[in-house]
């Protein structure tokens, strides 16, 4: 899942999250400002919004590392930027001290004076974080307690943009990541638990086990992505969730129903159609 973070007024700014797995990761900041090669140029108001956020959301947070392709080899622990205990300072030394580990990343160690790229792609761990609370430290919604229910998605209305290569000049996408897992938790939240909305199975019940969840799929039911155009907008609700066996049962009705030949009155109209 990826987007824009918001400020305090809900605002999009140009720098670009993704959440994967239990993380958010901020993209770096690229080209130069006012050209087109100009990717998340407002990259240190993001940082200082997330870092806020993270305050806030202290008891969620582990730690940030750098996680620019050229410096995965390095391990994580050389390439931790921010730890729990950084979050005590006041924002600004948070920030100071950050950019300034950042340029460390990937110099040798002897570097007297760090002068590299303080606006590097980082990714921020959490534990025991639900999708609703990284959601809502990338937008600025209100801070969660940790110990607080967190169930409540109705304020955040998020668009997936598939079906497109690019979303903006700088956010690329085929298929959304993540959409399968914001449907189901949406509707654990609505029904209580999760189950076919065609044949009613329940497969937690069923079997007994929480990981039978995995039996419930999500379907595109307005738009299948193949027949999406450019900038295609899908939202939760035109999903659906629905037993393996359902959901198989739909694509296979699609496929005969896109297979089957024209009807002969079809037939014999488009032929006069174009005779005329």
């Amino acid at each position: 899942m990826e987007f824009l973070v918001r400020d305090e007024n809900g605002d999009p700014v140009d720098a670009a999250v993704e959440i994967v797995d239990s993380s958010i990761v901020l993209q770096s900041r690229g080209g130069t400002k006012g050209t087109e090669q100009a990717k998340n140029t407002d990259y240190s108001t993001a940082l200082r919004l997330l870092l806020a956020r993270l305050q806030q959301n202290k008891d969620l947070f582990v730690n940030g590392f750098v996680d620019s392709n050229r410096v995965q080899k390095i391990s994580k622990v050389d390439r931790q930027v921010l730890d729990q205990t950084d979050l005590s300072r006041s924002l600004e030394e948070i920030f100071t001290v950050m950019s300034r580990r950042m340029q460390a990343v990937g110099k040798p160690p002897t570097t007297e004076r760090h002068t590299g790229n303080a606006n590097k792609r980082i990714r921020f761990t959490f534990s025991n974080a639900s999708l609703t609370d990284l959601v809502q430290i990338a937008n600025g919604d209100t801070p969660i307690n940790a110990s607080a229910d967190r169930t409540d998605l109705s304020s955040v209305d998020l668009y997936w943009a598939e079906g497109d290569f690019r979303l903006v000049s700088h956010l690329r996408r085929e298929r959304a990541n993540g959409l399968s897992d914001a449907k189901k938790t949406a509707f654990i939240q609505e029904h209580g638990k999760l189950y076919c909305e065609k044949c009613q199975f329940d497969p937690v019940s069923t079997y007994k086990d929480e990981a039978a969840k995995a039996c419930i799929e999500v379907h595109h039911r307005a738009v299948a992505v193949s027949k999406m155009t450019s900038g295609h907008k899908t939202r939760l609700s035109d999903l659906q969730c629905l037993c393996a066996n359902c959901h198989r049962f739909v694509h296979a009705n699609l496929k005969d129903v896109c297979s089957k030949p024209p009807r002969l009155t079809e037939a014999v109209n488009r032929t006069d159609t174009k005779s005329s």
